[in-house]
């Protein structure tokens, strides 16, 4: 089974934790053995994990991971173009060395060449459809067309000004490569500003459109341009300008870049969002993803409200705001891919950290829903001064679940500087428990010399566990919460007084500080959090003395939901690991669970799971007859639950949901291990 990451942290802007494990070792081994002669001028590739989160693809649970990568490098990127090589995901430039680097897919090192033209240093790289790559140097900018060995075949006299980053050039299903030019210093002062294009893959060039450049240049329009992009589905191709007012425009070309005409949108946002007289604003954007609708966007602006806007534009006019971001503006967009190894409709935004410089943020937008969530802060001690991030040179997409962006000026410069990102997303499904499967088995033939221990979330079957281990130990081996007299919080628990029972069990977190590891075999019981919320909503209705009860009664559950989660929101707010491992954390219930636990059981698989401890136990207990109840308890219908709710609880429990998927994948094989040995008895020996 396919291998995960399992070092998550948390969501949001709360500190990252993280623990080593043995997938990484071997998934970036290959760096190691494969890196450049070391020297002071080598390019070191090892990971430098940045920051981690969970996220939903499309519905399904997945890891996304960000690594500084490329350390001691001033690197280029990128190659995202599936026409180049079916084999290549990423093409870097180290210019203090002047070596390129091309990874395949499994982001393994497979080609270094050596590149130096005139020690000018390299700006900008395209990798086109031919194999060929178009690189731009720095000051001055010169337009180099090279071969696939990077070889110069010819430099670009009549091209004098640079694109912008990966969001203004791309080439056409015909061949046809056309970019537009960026101005980022005043120094030229063009008066015009022009649309190039080639035919033939980029040994002759024309321009195809021409703009006067702003007053500061000393023209009377745009500042530059920024984006050039071509629409597969709907052929045509689309630029934009920029910076302020009547500078934001967009113009199309349906004729392979030969005319260009202006599009007015048709804007659909509320003036009570945006005032009308601030709606251009929206058409500051500097890296664009092309859906089957059209285009969508993330504004390069604030919009006069401090946030960034998410933008749905169907090609042809029609302008609609679909979410709103963060302060700091978006500067990337990367399709993500799904779990079938295709690429998804949801996107990830990265911003710049001007605004908020705390660091850079990290979005994931939903089309389908149309909604956007902060996935994570990248921080970094960045001190004075503005930090552009990417730069918008950043992957189009994932390849083989991974993509890259630039950095620049994020980390402090120095022999540790790192001037790339590697972004990876890891679907949770599949684990790889072969091991931990035989593990729990093992320790559950031990379970006979240790006391039991259940800690569990409320509407996790509680009751029902308890009751089958009262009928089988009798009432009085049972340290149960609200019915034994030396119950105490299992912070507080001696060895002394755990001996003397058979279990212990309550709705308690486990604690490492203890001292009665050696007695216990804890185990749970797992639910998905979209039912266990359900379950509990229409529980407290029918539970006068509960502090929730009177809300239950008043809201419908959407409302109920949203009151806890301000009111007591570790109630309700990945429960499930917060009693498991005592952090409300899937990495840590995980690491708890492999260490300390004998068993895990997924709520629908309560019969079989509490049944097979049973088992084990009986021949202790021959004069108790225990049955068990079928391992539902009572709810409320799911059907009734809308999708929108049933994705807030979600968004809550992440954490909870990725641990219910990982107990799942575990239990199946630990039942199998169980199920192959034939013969209970036998197992116990």
């Amino acid at each position: 089974m396919k291998k995960i990451l399992l070092s998550l942290g948390t969501i949001y802007d709360r500190p990252y934790r993280f623990f080593n494990r043995r997938f990484w070792g071997e998934k970036l081994a290959h760096f190691r053995d494969s890196r450049p002669v070391e020297n002071k001028k080598s390019v070191v590739m090892e990971k430098s994990k940045v920051a981690t989160s969970l996220l939903f693809v499309e519905g399904e649970p997945a890891v996304i991971s960000f690594e500084k990568f490329f350390v001691n490098s001033e690197a280029v990127v990128f190659l995202d173009s599936p026409k180049h090589s079916s084999n290549i995901s990423a093409v870097f430039y180290a210019e203090h060395i002047g070596k390129f680097f091309v990874l395949d897919l499994e982001g393994r090192l497979v080609k270094e060449a050596d590149f130096s033209y005139k020690d000018f240093g390299v700006a900008n790289l395209k990798a086109l459809s031919n194999g060929s790559y178009l690189v731009q140097t720095k000051k001055p900018c010169i337009t180099i067309l090279l071969n696939c060995s990077f070889i110069v075949k010819k430099e670009v006299k009549e091209i004098m000004r640079p694109w912008h980053g990966s969001s203004s050039i791309d080439e056409d299903s015909e061949g046809n490569v056309i970019f537009s030019e960026y101005i980022v210093t005043k120094d030229a002062k063009p008066k015009e500003l022009n649309v190039w294009k080639s035919a033939d893959g980029g040994f002759t060039w024309r321009k195809v459109f021409v703009l006067e450049s702003s007053p500061e240049y000393g023209g009377a329009d745009i500042r530059h341009f920024h984006t050039c992009f071509f629409h597969f589905g709907l052929g045509i191709w689309y630029i934009s300008t920029g910076d302020k007012g009547i500078q934001n425009r967009i113009y199309f070309s349906n004729d392979n870049g030969e005319t260009w005409a202006r599009v007015e949108p048709e804007y659909e946002i509320p003036s009570r969002l945006i005032d009308a007289s601030q709606y251009r604003r929206a058409l500051r954007f500097t890296s664009v993803i092309t859906t089957e609708e059209g285009v969508l966007w993330a504004s390069d602006d604030d919009l006069s409200i401090n946030k960034s806007g998410v933008f749905k534009f169907d090609g042809f006019g029609r302008l609609r705001i679909v979410g709103l971001l963060g302060k700091n503006l978006v500067r990337s967009a990367i399709k993500l891919p799904n779990i079938d190894g295709g690429l998804s409709k949801d996107v990830l935004f990265l911003t710049e950290c001007k605004s908020d410089k705390s660091g850079a943020d990290a979005w994931v937008y939903s089309d389908e829903r149309e909604v956007a969530r902060h996935l994570t802060k990248i921080t970094s001690d960045l001190g004075p001064g503005n930090y552009p991030f990417t730069r918008s040179k950043a992957s189009h997409r994932f390849f083989n679940n991974t993509a890259y962006t630039f950095l620049d000026g994020f980390f402090d410069k120095g022999v540790d500087d790192a001037r790339a990102l590697k972004i990876r997303i890891d679907f949770i499904k599949d684990q790889d428990v072969d091991d931990l499967a035989q593990q729990k088995l093992s320790r559950l033939r031990s379970i006979e010399d240790r006391v039991m221990v259940f800690f569990h979330a409320q509407r996790t079957a509680g009751t029902t566990v308890k009751k089958y281990f009262s009928d089988l130990f009798g009432a009085e081996n049972c340290l149960y919460q609200k019915s034994s007299p030396d119950f105490c919080k299992w912070s507080d628990i001696s060895p002394d007084v755990l001996r003397k029972y058979s279990i212990y069990a309550g709705h308690n977190n486990f604690s490492t500080s203890v001292e009665v590891h050696d007695l216990s075999w804890y185990f749970s019981v797992v639910r998905d959090p979209v039912d266990r919320i359900i379950s509990l909503y229409y529980y407290l209705k029918g539970r006068p003395e509960h502090k929730l009860h009177k809300y239950a009664v008043e809201f419908d559950i959407e409302d109920f939901f949203e009151y806890s989660l301000t009111f007591d929101k570790p109630y309700v707010s990945n429960t499930q690991c917060r009693r498991i491992s005592g952090f409300p954390d899937y990495e840590k219930a995980v690491r708890v669970f492999e260490e300390y636990y004998g068993l895990l059981i997924p709520f629908e698989n309560l019969s079989e799971g509490v049944g097979i401890i049973g088992d084990f136990l009986r021949s202790n207990y021959p004069k108790n007859e225990v049955a068990l109840s079928s391992g539902r308890t009572s709810g409320g219908d799911r059907s009734v639950v809308s999708d929108n709710l049933r994705s807030r609880i979600l968004e809550e429990n992440l954490q909870d949901y990725a641990l219910w998927i990982y107990v799942r994948s575990f239990y199946s094989k630990f039942v199998f291990l169980i199920h192959e040995s034939m013969d209970m008895h036998s197992l116990k020996k």
